[in-house]
């Protein structure tokens, strides 16, 4: 029995050793899952992220991992009382990886400002799950984002050619098929 207790103990001590969990300036816990470069970014910097968000059913909120165009988050000055997911972002640096949680009623309230959508669970938790890919300057995510645009209007006028061909097929066949003469 003494020994069951002393390795229950041992095996404790040992699992809070290795703990990688971390907290903020007021005390939230997150935990990391790896660290980065460790240098912090200065305000006005930015931080690129893949950010994965869930509720306590398990169900996905948001994945920019998934997304066309990352999560761009930029380092501020202060953060509002109380907001936790700010709170967390401000401590990342370039390659770290972390998760935490919140509650429902805290993340609606202090981070969204907005009420608690019916059938959320309002008792339940987020689950954040974050990883810095990049630091950049303002003017490095302007770059990045005008990129991306380009790249999404590319797509869209490439569509727009197709359904275009695709249209002018079907209107052709339509007219040949009825006796029609356009004018």
């Amino acid at each position: 029995m003494k020994k069951s207790i002393v390795a229950v103990s041992l095996v404790a001590m040992l699992v809070m050793a290795c703990s990688n969990t971390k907290e903020t300036k007021s005390g939230y816990k997150y935990n990391v899952v790896r660290e980065g470069d460790g240098k912090l970014p200065t305000t006005g910097q930015i931080l690129v992220l893949n950010m994965t968000f869930k509720d306590s059913k398990d169900s996905i909120w948001s994945d920019s991992r998934k997304a066309d165009f990352p999560t761009m988050v930029q380092k501020q000055d202060t953060v509002p009382q109380g907001d936790i997911v700010l709170e967390v972002f401000q401590i990342l640096t370039k390659g770290d990886s972390v998760t935490f949680q919140v509650s429902t009623k805290d993340l609606f309230e202090k981070t969204f400002k907005s009420p608690i959508p019916p059938g959320v669970d309002s008792v339940g938790v987020f689950t954040f799950q974050i990883g810095v890919t990049d630091v950049i300057s303002e003017e490095d995510a302007k770059k990045m984002q005008a990129e991306f645009m380009a790249k999404i209007n590319e797509k869209e006028a490439l569509k727009q050619q197709e359904q275009l061909a695709s249209d002018t097929v079907i209107i052709d066949n339509y007219l040949k098929n009825k006796s029609i003469v356009a004018q």
